[in-house]
């Protein structure tokens, strides 16, 4: 069974690779501990969803070693009432 992400990303011709977890995990830490086989936690990417006051949906794609710095995204969405999604 093939994700709506992956057909997204194969027909716009993104590169990428699936790593399979034996557990959740939130952060890069978690995951390292959780995947099956072996990869590094700065090789990861993460995607932290975010909402604005209007409703309007946004996605942060971070390094896996990286945190999101909340005060740097207000300014980028020009402070819009965004909230974090909790999953």
């Amino acid at each position: 069974m093939r994700l709506e992400v992956e057909e997204l990303l194969r027909s716009r011709g993104v590169k990428y690779s699936l790593i399979e977890l034996r557990g959740r995990a939130v952060r890069s830490e978690d995951m390292v501990k959780q995947v099956v086989g072996y990869v590094e936690a700065s090789e990861a990417r993460k995607t932290v969803s975010l909402k604005g006051g209007s409703g309007k949906l946004y996605a942060a794609l971070v390094l896996g070693g990286r945190r999101v710095q909340l005060s740097k995204v207000s300014e980028e969405v020009r402070g819009s009432g965004w909230r974090r999604e909790r999953s």
